[in-house]
């Protein structure tokens, strides 16, 4: 496992800083394959005994708490998930991590669900109203839009590539994965999924817009100018132009939602529109288990999303008409904010370089 990374982003620092103590404490290189479920459970054991004991002893801390180790076996999961999609892990084996949290589904739902609540159909139409809501910039324009018809998480749509659209069997997809790109992510094995792309993106010109960045051939992103934070983040940007827009148009109200209650805001109106757990879920990327079932991410096919589950993800009163774009509408940005990437790129590999030369 020597040479691991994670990128720069400050949530990657943190992984990677997870992942070294992972490795320190197994105290010897170990290939992927290797690790069984009863070395993560040898590692849950040390992190909530061993480790507290250290801690008090050093800083006088109480040491990890259950939230904190599930934090551990996340970012160790996201390491074999990216293992088994490389060949380390055969693709029908169980992975050691899985379903390691010590904290349930239900808390941790819970606790997203209260920190992330859903939008209600006044504040998105106050959101979406074309007087407020007239972005310039396509990545501040089309992520709010998907992830209302997709559930999907803003750095889901962040890395989105031109190549993740797709036509099979007379429907458009969207496909969310870690293939072709190694600065891709998911956050579980569940958010890997193939979607139809809802009717009503279509009818906005998400379609058109593909179109429109591949007739530039400036790269293979569907968003080829957004900007990566000094954190590294492309999600954040994301992320950040929409909580400004919030703010400014809620006001008082803007005080709980944030992008990530898109996500709650989708689920919310499936269940309420019959859409059954395992077609919402497999629709959102959602993690489902439930009994002796467990949830698998190709339970349904294109088609039967796109007969059973498209028809319900319908937002009643909620009219996106005057949202429609227009051929080109993004064009110039997408030049120009390219050509300033490449050259801010440029600017930072030659820093780098500078740096390896001293």
């Amino acid at each position: 496992m020597t040479g691991a990374t994670w990128g720069t982003s400050r949530t990657a620092k943190a992984n990677q800083r997870m992942f070294d103590h992972f490795q320190a404490w197994l105290k010897e290189d170990v290939d992927l394959s290797q690790i069984t479920r009863e070395t993560i459970n040898r590692f849950i054991h040390y992190l909530l005994t061993e480790r507290e004991v250290e801690a008090g002893k050093r800083k006088g801390q109480k040491g990890l708490d259950q939230r904190s180790v599930d934090n551990y076996t996340s970012v160790l999961n996201k390491l074999l998930m990216w293992a088994q999609n490389k060949g380390y892990f055969p693709s029908e084996q169980r992975l050691p991590t899985a379903q390691q949290a010590l904290v349930s589904k239900k808390v941790r739902r819970s606790r997203a669900e209260r920190a992330n609540p859903p939008y209600t159909l006044n504040q998105l139409q106050k959101l979406f109203n074309p007087k407020q809501f007239s972005p310039k910039l396509p990545h501040h324009f089309w992520p709010p839009l998907i992830s209302l018809f997709t559930g999907a998480r803003r750095r889901e749509i962040a890395q989105l590539l031109l190549s993740d659209f797709l036509f099979e069997d007379g429907i458009h997809g969207l496909s969310i994965n870690i293939l072709e790109d190694d600065d891709k992510s998911v956050k579980s094995a569940a958010g890997i999924r193939t979607i139809p792309l809802h009717p009503v993106l279509i009818e906005l010109g998400l379609l058109e817009y593909v179109e429109d960045v591949r007739a530039l051939d400036i790269g293979p992103e569907l968003f080829p100018g957004i900007g990566i934070t000094i954190e590294g983040e492309k999600g954040n940007a994301v992320g950040n132009a929409w909580g400004r827009h919030v703010a400014k148009t809620l006001g008082d109200e803007s005080r709980n939602p944030t992008f990530h209650s898109f996500r709650s805001t989708a689920l919310q109106v499936m269940k309420k529109n019959k859409v059954g757990i395992e077609m919402r879920c497999q629709l959102a990327g959602h993690e489902f288990s439930h009994v002796s079932q467990v949830y698998a991410p190709d339970r349904y096919t294109l088609r039967e999303l796109m007969e059973e589950g498209i028809p319900k993800f319908v937002y009643d009163g909620l009219d996106l008409s005057e949202l429609k774009c227009v051929r080109g509408q993004f064009d110039q940005h997408n030049r120009k904010s390219t050509a300033l990437r490449i050259r801010r790129e440029k600017i930072i590999a030659r820093r780098e370089q500078r740096k390896k030369e001293k």
